[in-house]
């Protein structure tokens, strides 16, 4: 029997995402050029809110896996973290807004791109948080 590591939640969520990226090709309007920029394809906030939510995620099982005595693999994170939870979240905050801020200069000129884009780093995301919360269960067996 195959026993699947991932909470049912991050199933669901990853298949959401999957859902968005299906109809992402045809969820945007047809521009013409002299109204090239000022429109938003459709699939992109709810892509959006969704990586906003997975950055959440992403903090919460990162310190969930290190309060269960899983060490952070991320080099740039690794020094920092065991002291101070709150530069995790300032950092994820940061890159959070970033990320949303380069989408919406990409989407007015290249559309598709940008919900690609999203749809990309949303996918790359489960599966960090997926891995996250492996880490965690397997550091909290562990002990």
């Amino acid at each position: 029997m195959i026993r699947c590591v991932l909470p049912r939640w991050l199933v669901t969520l990853f298949l959401v995402v999957i859902c968005i990226a299906a109809t992402a090709s045809t969820a945007y309007p047809n521009e013409t050029e002299e109204h090239a920029g000022s429109a938003r394809p459709k699939s992109l906030t709810p892509l959006c809110v969704v990586y906003g939510a997975l950055q959440a995620l992403d903090v919460h099982s990162t310190l969930r896996a290190l309060d269960a005595g899983a060490r952070e693999g991320n080099p740039i994170f690794a020094p920092v973290l065991p002291g101070s939870s709150s530069a995790l979240i300032a950092s994820k905050a940061a890159t959070t807004a970033g990320i949303f801020w380069l989408t919406d200069r990409l989407r007015r000129q290249h559309p598709r791109a940008a919900v690609w884009t999203m749809i990309l780093l949303d996918s790359a995301y489960v599966t960090v948080i997926a891995n996250n919360y492996a880490v965690g269960g397997r550091a909290r067996a562990g002990r």
